[in-house]
C-alpha cells in the first residue's frame, strides 16, 4: 500500500484540490461506511484493515506537500479514533492483528517516518503504535517494538 500511495503522490493530485477526494476513497477501502473524513458514525468491522497502509502512506506525503499537513492530522485522527478503547472489540482488534505495527516500524515502510524527529505528525504516529502495539501484539510486532524503542 506504501507503493500505491508512492504512485498516487507522484501524480500530483496530493497537490490539487482533489486530495481530500483521494484520501476519502481511501478510507472507503479500508471500509466504506468511512465515507468522510471525521465521521462520527461507530465502525463494527473494517473490510479492509490492511488498507490503513495506504492512508498512512497519503499521511507521510500529504506531510511533505504546502498545506498538507492539516488533512495529513485529519487521517491520523481519524485513524486513532478507530483505535480506541471503546472500539476494542471491533476495530482495534481487527488493526491490531494485521501487522500494522511491524510496518510502523520497518525501516522498509513508515520506521523512517515514525522515528524522524523532523516529522510533525510523530507524536500522531507514536499514539497510533501505541494504541495499536497495547492492545494485543504478536511477538513480531512486540520484538519490533522493542528494537525501536
Amino acid at each position: 500500500y506504501l507503493d500505491l500511495a508512492a504512485a498516487i503522490a507522484a501524480t500530483g493530485v496530493m497537490r490539487t484540490g482533489l486530495k481530500s477526494k483521494v484520501v476519502e476513497l481511501g478510507l472507503t477501502h479500508v471500509e466504506p461506511t468511512l465515507k468522510s473524513l471525521g465521521a462520527k458514525d461507530d465502525v463494527l468491522i473494517l473490510r479492509n484493515p490492511d488498507a490503513i497502509r495506504l492512508l498512512l502512506g497519503h499521511a507521510t506525503f500529504l506531510c511533505k506537500e504546502e498545506g498538507g499537513e492539516e488533512l495529513a492530522t485529519t487521517i491520523l485522527d481519524e485513524l486513532l479514533r478507530l483505535t480506541q478503547r471503546k472500539m476494542s472489540a471491533a476495530t482495534l482488534a481487527q488493526i491490531s492483528s494485521c501487522g500494522i505495527c511491524w510496518s510502523l516500524t520497518n525501516e522498509e515502510e513508515f520506521g523512517p517516518f515514525l522515528f524522524s524527529e523532523a516529522n510533525p505528525l510523530q507524536s500522531k504516529f507514536v499514539t497510533l503504535l501505541c494504541s495499536i502495539a497495547s492492545f494485543g501484539s504478536s511477538h513480531v510486532d512486540f520484538v519490533g517494538l522493542l528494537r525501536r524503542t
